[in-house]
């Protein structure tokens, strides 16, 4: 969808163009975690991305997109798995394209918002979720584009994000059963509130008939209302305060088979290592936990699409396997009744995905998805929190583009 806007200035007229793309998916199936299935749910997603050339070194891309997930997930938001029964997100954000002499450069200054809704139970209603929480945030990216397509990126950004309903069930006693104060790093409220900077490099390059991609970013973000805590579980007066740095890089290798049949392959590697001075006290035990929130996380991936027919609305098949390790130096494993061990706890993960498009009329498709996952770790305590487990889903529907 095209529309055009014709502004008369002093002596002259500019033209502005804007191409509108509209996509939906409307799919239903059913998920099974820890080996019992659920209920028959949904998903639904819509996005709609009004792109407008103001002038030939102007353009703005405004993104509005909202979704939701009627199956199972696990989201990890305070170091280990949450269980979630529904997700519902809405986002909104508009870049700029600011284009330099020669076309070489591009700055790209952005500004979003967030907002993610999470229902724990099925009875809980939709705004009231512990978990739910609202994003702001904005940056700015300058890309050099060396070689076309491939370019050298870097940028900075600015992220604040509060949970609104967030209050721990023990932050709402003043003490525990022998009378000890309850002096946990997530008792109250606005504990979880963050505010962050990341700056980031990334690249791409050709190599022979392969195309590779490099990212290293790094993440400061302060907790302004967690406070501490110390050897004894008591707050101090600091505030917490994390370092994520994340190193990632992806290969990719397009080939035409013939003229109707073309593949891509993936594989991608990467590794991150979060530092935090944030402490916890197991006051059951009485054991202090330092640097409970530290963590170092290696992945790999590798992944295929197979594209037939035209290359305007082609049948679509891909497939994708996904691992994870993640080692928590500071944190020794406990066993079902809470007993700790020695080493340090672990998770492994992996994902295994496969969907399907096929074309219908003009605009419409069939759509079909695959994907399972299995979770385990040394960690077997999880009266509050998943740490082993298996997750399935399949869901199939139809998706539109315009």
């Amino acid at each position: 969808m095209a529309l055009a806007a014709v502004a008369a200035g002093p002596g002259e007229a500019r033209a502005a163009t804007m191409d509108t793309l509209v996509t939906g998916q409307l799919l239903g199936g059913q998920y099974a975690f820890g080996g019992r299935k659920g209920a028959l749910g949904g998903d639904a997603s819509l996005s709609v991305v009004p792109a407008v050339r103001v002038n030939e070194g102007l353009s703005l891309v405004p993104v509005l997109t909202s979704s939701y997930q009627g199956t199972k997930q696990v989201v990890d938001l305070v170091g280990a798995g949450t269980l979630f029964q529904e997700q519902m997100d809405h986002r909104l954000g508009v870049r700029a394209v600011i284009e330099g002499p020669g076309g070489r450069w591009r700055f790209k200054p952005s500004v979003g918002y967030k907002y993610e809704l999470l229902k724990e139970t099925k009875d809980e209603a939709w705004g009231h979720g512990l978990f739910d929480y609202r994003r702001l945030g904005g940056g700015v990216e300058a890309e050099y584009l060396y070689r076309e397509p491939y370019s050298v990126r870097v940028g900075v950004e600015d992220l604040y994000t509060s949970f609104p309903n967030y209050e721990s069930l023990e932050s709402r006693a003043p003490a525990d059963l022998q009378g000890r104060p309850l002096a946990r790093e997530l008792a109250g409220r606005h504990v979880l509130d963050q505010h962050g900077q990341t700056v980031f490099l990334a690249a791409t390059w050709p190599s022979g008939r392969f195309e590779q991609e490099g990212r290293l970013a790094i993440q400061h973000v302060r907790y302004p209302g967690q406070h501490l805590i110390d050897s004894a579980g008591q707050f101090g007066l600091a505030r917490r305060d994390d370092f994520l740095t994340t190193l990632g890089w992806s290969l990719s290798m397009p080939a035409e088979l013939n003229t109707d049949l073309h593949w891509l392959g993936s594989l991608s590697l990467g590794a991150d290592y979060n530092a935090s001075d944030q402490n916890s006290y197991d006051a059951a035990a009485f054991k202090a936990l330092p640097h409970y929130y530290d963590y170092g996380d290696v992945n790999a991936g590798v992944g295929g699409k197979f594209l037939y027919g035209e290359r305007g609305r082609p049948v679509v098949f891909s497939a994708g396997v996904f691992w994870s390790l993640r080692r928590y130096p500071y944190r020794p494993p406990q066993d079902s009744t809470g007993l700790y061990g020695r080493g340090n706890q672990h998770q492994q993960f992996w994902t295994l995905s496969a969907s399907a498009l096929y074309p219908m009329a003009e605009r419409w498709s069939l759509v079909a998805r695959f994907q399972t996952g299995r979770a385990s770790s040394n960690q077997h305590y999880e009266q509050v929190y998943a740490y082993n487990y298996t997750v399935t889903n399949y869901v199939c529907g139809v998706s539109y583009e315009y």
